[in-house]
């Protein structure tokens, strides 16, 4: 197990606490509590101890150490300190004892068996059936860390990703400048800004392999990335500039300008024979919006529709196409994007976060009914095709893993589904504790993760940013 250190600075002081963990010198007598030794007593000790490189016995430095621009052989002078410490089991010049805060606030991942845990030092990899610390792997500055498929975590730092594999704590590879990653079944990309241009490196997740890499030197950005049409199409967008990829071919199928104006992602139909995307105008009054429906057998755009003047999102349903707009949603036919209905406004115009009124539609009940959420949480529940409206409210939506659709109302905590025409039935009482994005019923597989990530929790205390094994955190206060 490693030895982890915090460093405070406390008046005239640089004060350096050092918190012990089980296990770290099996055959030293284990103080039970966290001391604070001041930088007199730290001057007195060797300079030549080494420092343990391990991960089994490594360790880590706070920011005021590490801020204090101290050398490698000041860093080796205070693990020499640690060291003495356990080994007498004297608490050195004590001034204070540590009081930590228990609970988790790092960022955290399950990979198959294991759980990927951030902290100051690196990563930390735990047993997802006791919680318990087994390992850390040196990676620094890790600011994310996202599941993937066949038991892979990326790590997100501030120099690019890291992939890595917790069930053998190894790194699978580092990949420079990539500054986000999107998932699917068994593709995976990750993707940044590279020396020559946006790139999106493609993945073979039970293969653990790179298939393709994708570049695009007109774009300075990517904002968005998704998977569409079971990963056989990729879309990016920057803000005003769309692309879609062919995975098979790694061409552009589709490159549009949104001219300033919305920034959702294209959709995809079922069959994957259409895309759906967007264009607004906002330089002219009023504003200009054209949806396009491109045609990947005929390789053109077949139809547009003006009906939507913001196209703020899109879904496919059956034989319709549902358009976002401001505050409301429009229904069109598919191909002919003939105009069907538009729902009622979901918000009123002006008032409270006002910035926030574009919506996104998701269809539900097998297309004969359409929610419509804005950005600010309101949501529309419209009958398809008639669009008059079924149900109005604040809430978020879920869609369970068979094909269920629920609401989280969000003023009266209550769940709802969504039944026959998308009338809502009224499911529970949401308990305290509960939250949309952990519901039994609507994420089976996060709430499992929920349950795993409380076991880590549960074993484990912070300091700040930093984690600790509990066991280091039975200090005396």
């Amino acid at each position: 197990m490693p030895c982890y250190s915090h460093g405070v600075r406390t008046g005239s002081y640089r004060l350096i606490i050092g918190a012990l963990l089980l296990g770290c010198r099996p055959a030293a007598p284990l103080p039970r509590q966290v001391v604070l030794v001041d930088a007199k007593a730290r001057a007195v000790i060797p300079r030549e101890d080494p420092v343990p490189n391990d991960p089994a016995v490594a360790y880590a430095l706070g920011f005021t150490w590490l801020s204090a621009g101290r050398s490698y052989d000041a860093l080796r002078a205070f693990h020499a300190v640690i060291v003495a410490l356990l080994a007498t089991n004297t608490d050195g010049k004590r001034h204070d004892k540590l009081s930590v805060e228990q609970g988790l606030t790092s960022p955290i991942a399950l990979g198959g068996e294991k759980v990927a845990v951030g902290s100051e030092g690196g990563v930390l990899i735990a047993s997802a059936a006791t919680g318990r610390f087994e390992r850390l792997l040196q990676i620094p500055d890790v600011y994310s860390l996202e599941s993937l498929g066949s038991g892979l975590v990326a790590a997100l730092t501030t120099d690019g990703a890291v992939l890595l594999d917790p069930g053998s704590a190894t790194i699978v590879e580092r990949i420079p400048h990539a500054q986000n990653v999107t998932g699917g079944k068994t593709t995976f990309a990750v993707y940044g800004l590279g020396d020559t241009g946006v790139f999106i490196d493609l993945w073979d997740a039970p293969t653990r392999s790179r298939t393709r890499t994708l570049t695009e030197a007109s774009l300075a950005a990517l904002m968005m990335v998704e998977l569409h049409d079971d990963a056989r199409s990729i879309a990016g967008r920057d803000g005003d500039h769309g692309f879609v990829w062919d995975l098979a071919t790694g061409a552009v199928v589709v490159k549009f300008n949104s001219h300033m104006g919305a920034n959702a992602m294209p959709a995809f139909s079922a069959d994957g024979r259409f895309i759906a995307y967007g264009t607004a105008n906002l330089e002219k009054w009023p504003t200009v919006g054209t949806t396009f429906l491109h045609d990947t057998k005929q390789h053109k755009v077949v139809a547009t529709s003006h009906a939507s003047h913001y196209p703020s999102g899109f879904a496919f349903g059956g034989k319709w196409l549902a358009v976002g707009d401001l505050r409301k949603a429009c229904l069109l036919t598919v191909p002919q994007m003939s105009l069907v209905a538009c729902s009622a406004e979901v918000r009123p115009s002006a008032g409270v976060d006002d910035d926030l009124q574009d919506t996104q539609p998701t269809f539900v009940d097998a297309a004969h009914a359409l929610v419509i959420a804005t950005s600010d949480g309101s949501v529309l529940v419209a009958s398809v095709p008639s669009m008059a409206t079924v149900w109005k409210g604040r809430a978020s939506l879920s869609a369970a893993a068979d094909g269920t659709g629920y609401l989280v109302d969000t003023d009266n905590h209550e769940l709802w589904s969504l039944g026959q025409s998308g009338v809502p039935v009224r499911v529970r009482t949401l308990e305290e504790d509960e939250s949309a994005e952990h519901l039994r019923e609507t994420h089976p597989h996060a709430a499992a993760e929920a349950e795993v990530f409380a076991r880590v929790g549960a074993a484990s205390c912070h300091v700040g940013r930093w984690v600790f094994p509990v066991a280091a955190c039975t200090a005396a206060r």
